[in-house]
C-alpha cells in the first residue's frame, strides 16, 4: 500500500470521527407526535421581534422526555412529552441531553409536510436534520442555553379549578375585552377572589361580562388582570386538559395542566369598577329563547351589516319586532313571540354584531331575560334563573330618529303566523281522497 493511499484513508477516518463527535443526539419520534408538539407552541412564536431567538421554538430532548417551548412579549406555552413505556412515541437511539432552537419560520410547515410515520432527528452542534422517508431537510439551529426559561414565581396564590368550568367562565368574558391599548386594563379579564368566590369580567366601554363562581376552598384575595391573548391560548389548552392548577404572582400568572404550562405577564393597571355600571332596576323585562334572537341578528348583520338595528317590544302584547336601518339594499323586518313579558313598551337601537356577541355565550337551546331602564340605558342579558353571578350589558346606540317619548307601534305583527304555500290543511287533503 502506497504512502498516498494510506494518507488518504487516515484522513477518511479522521473526518468521519469529527462527524461522529459533532453528533450530539440521533432521535426516532413517531411523526404525528412531533407535529402535536410544535402546533402546540408554535401559536406563542413572537411574530415581531428584533431579538432572532424568540422567533423559535425550544426544544430540549432527554432519554425520557421532550419538552417544547416558545415564548412572546405577553405569554410563553411549554409543553411536555413523556416517553411511553416501549418507546413507541419517540426513542433516544444515541445521546444523552440536546437543546436547540429552531428559528427558521419554515420549520413548522416543513414537520406539517413530512411523509412518514416516523422521522430521524440527527442534532449535531447547530445543526439538526430531519430525515423522513426519501426527504432529509438541515436546519440551522440556535443554542438551547440562550432561550429564556419561565420565572419561578414567589409567594403565590394558587387554586385548583375544573377545566370545564374555566373554559365555561373565560368564553363568557373574554369576547368583551377591548383591542384597544389606550386603556391597557381592559385589554384582560379581571379575575377577582374573595370569599370563597372567583369573579371574572370585562368590558371594552360598549359592552360587559360579568361572571362569578364557588370555589368551595379558601384561597387568599386575588386581584389581578389577565390578557385576553393569554386567555385566548389558555382556553385551546384546555380542551384536552383533565386538570388545571392556576398560580398568582404579584406580576406573574402560570397555568398548570396535565402536560403544559402557560406562563402569563399581568397587566399592571386598576381595573375600573364595573359595579357601579350594572342597574338594579328595570322597567321592561322579556323573556325568549337565545337562539332565536340570535339568528334574527344574524339576519341584520347580513342585510346591513355596519348598520344598527331597531327594537320594538310590547311586553303585555309579547310582541319583538327586529329592523334593520333602510338603505340602497333595503329593510329587514322580522318578529318573534316572546315567552313571557312584563312592563312598559320600549323602543331602542343597538350594535347586531354586540349583541350577537353577548347572547351566543349562552347555551342553546336557553331562555334569557332582556331587561330595559332606558332607550338609551345599558341592555341588561341574564339567564332565565335568578342568577345574578351571571350577567351581561349591552350598550344601546342613539339615534335621532328615536325620541324616547313616541309611542311603540308595531303594526301587521306576524310572528305568530305560519305562512307556507305548499302546506295543505287536514281538510284538504281529505277533501282531495274522497274525489
Amino acid at each position: 500500500m502506497t504512502t498516498a493511499l494510506v494518507e488518504k484513508e487516515i484522513l477518511e477516518i479522521n473526518e468521519q470521527v469529527e462527524e461522529q463527535l459533532k453528533v450530539v443526539m440521533t432521535l426516532d419520534i413517531q411523526t404525528d407526535v412531533l407535529r402535536q408538539l410544535v402546533s402546540r407552541v408554535e401559536r406563542a412564536t413572537a411574530k415581531t421581534t428584533t431579538i432572532p431567538i424568540m422567533q423559535g421554538i425550544y426544544m430540549h430532548i432527554t432519554s425520557d422526555r421532550i419538552t417544547a417551548r416558545a415564548m412572546n412579549s405577553n405569554y410563553g406555552v411549554e409543553v411536555t412529552v413523556q416517553r411511553d413505556e416501549k418507546g413507541k412515541n419517540f426513542t433516544v437511539v444515541d445521546g444523552v441531553e440536546a437543546s436547540v432552537v429552531f428559528a427558521d419560520k419554515r420549520f413548522v410547515s416543513i414537520v406539517n409536510s413530512l411523509p412518514r410515520k416516523t422521522t430521524r432527528m440527527v442534532i449535531e452542534d447547530k445543526k439538526v436534520i430531519l430525515k423522513s422517508g426519501r426527504a432529509e431537510f438541515r436546519f440551522n439551529v440556535l443554542l438551547g442555553d440562550e432561550f429564556p426559561k419561565f420565572p419561578r414565581l414567589k409567594d403565590t396564590v394558587s387554586f385548583k379549578i375544573d377545566p370545564t368550568v374555566l373554559s365555561r367562565l373565560y368564553d363568557k368574558t373574554v369576547y368583551a375585552t377591548s383591542s384597544s391599548e389606550t386603556r391597557p386594563a381592559l385589554t384582560g379579564v379581571h379575575h377577582v377572589v374573595k370569599d370563597k368566590v372567583f369573579r371574572l369580567e370585562a368590558t371594552d366601554a360598549l359592552r360587559l361580562a360579568y361572571i362569578e363562581h364557588d370555589l368551595h376552598a379558601d384561597v387568599s384575595e386575588i386581584d389581578a388582570i389577565v390578557p385576553a391573548s393569554t386567555i385566548n391560548e389558555v382556553m385551546k389548552h384546555l380542551k384536552d386538559a383533565g386538570h388545571v392548577t392556576v398560580y398568582f404572582s404579584e406580576n406573574h400568572l402560570i397555568y398548570e395542566m396535565d402536560d403544559s404550562k402557560i406562563y402569563t405577564r399581568l397587566i399592571g393597571q386598576n381595573y375600573p369598577d364595573i359595579q357601579r355600571l350594572i342597574p338594579t332596576n328595570c322597567v321592561t323585562e322579556i323573556q325568549l329563547k337565545a337562539e332565536d334572537l340570535s339568528e334574527m341578528l344574524k339576519h341584520a348583520n347580513i342585510m346591513n351589516p355596519n348598520d344598527p338595528v331597531i327594537l320594538k317590544i310590547r311586553p303585555q302584547d309579547k310582541q319583538f319586532r327586529l329592523m334593520s336601518k333602510e338603505n340602497e339594499n333595503g329593510v329587514l323586518v322580522e318578529d318573534l313571540l316572546l315567552i313571557n313579558g312584563e312592563g312598559d313598551n320600549i323602543q331602542l337601537a343597538v350594535s347586531p354584531k354586540l349583541l350577537k356577541d353577548s347572547i351566543d355565550r349562552y347555551p342553546k337551546g336557553s331562555v334569557i331575560r332582556l331587561q330595559f331602564l332606558h332607550m338609551h340605558k345599558p341592555i341588561v342579558i341574564r339567564p332565565l334563573n335568578d342568577d345574578k353571578q351571571n350577567l351581561d350589558l349591552v350598550l344601546p346606540v342613539r339615534m335621532p330618529t328615536l325620541n324616547p317619548n313616541d309611542e311603540v307601534i308595531i303594526e301587521d305583527f306576524k310572528a305568530d303566523v305560519q305562512l307556507d304555500i305548499y302546506k295543505q290543511s287536514e281538510e284538504e287533503v281529505e277533501a282531495g281522497k274522497e274525489e
